[in-house]
């Protein structure tokens, strides 16, 4: 019953917004939404009763770098809980590697303060208009993102001069 009510929810925001249609993935349901739309579509799903989608429960990251299926380095994903409708909603926002960077959220959710900061300081991705956008985990002056794909694994000096990957630039690796 709760998959039905939440797959019926995300292909109302679908609709709604123009979308394509969410996919389900181990009950869960996934809406892919632009970065130029996803303040419109974070408000819009909190404060329309319809939805009521009044919890963010996380903002995350991937880092899609050997990923070929995967069109964007990164993709920042955004859990949502409707606790009036008992519904989860997970929302993907492709982000490209030559521009890191979408809207804030933390003006919709408060929640998405933090996690849009660990998101700024372990994949560099830059949330324009945050109101405190500062490293959370890392040393104010660490030199790169731990969690990007391309951060050496193998220790001490290959770290102050390490060559950084792009996508087509893979085949030794």
């Amino acid at each position: 019953e709760i998959e039905n009510r939440e797959r019926s929810l995300a292909e109302q925001a679908a609709e709604l917004f123009g979308l394509e249609a969410p996919v389900g993935h181990r009950g869960d349901q996934t809406l892919t939404v632009p970065k130029t739309r996803i303040v419109e579509v974070l408000t819009e799903l909190k404060t329309n009763s319809r939805f009521g989608f009044t919890q963010l429960i996380d903002v995350t990251a991937v880092d899609n770098l050997k990923r070929d299926e995967v069109e964007s380095r990164f993709t920042v994903v955004y859990h949502l809980n409707s606790p009036e409708r008992n519904a989860r909603l997970r929302i993907h926002v492709p982000v490209e590697e030559e521009d890191p960077s979408l809207p804030t959220a933390a003006r919709i959710f408060k929640a998405a303060n933090w996690g849009e900061r660990e998101c700024f300081d372990m994949f560099g991705i830059d949330f324009k208009g945050h109101p405190d956008l500062r490293r959370i985990l890392m040393p104010v002056d660490f030199g790169s993102h731990p969690l990007r794909k391309d951060y050496p694994l193998r220790g001490r000096g290959e770290r102050d001069d390490f060559p950084r990957l792009r996508r087509g630039q893979m085949e030794d690796v």
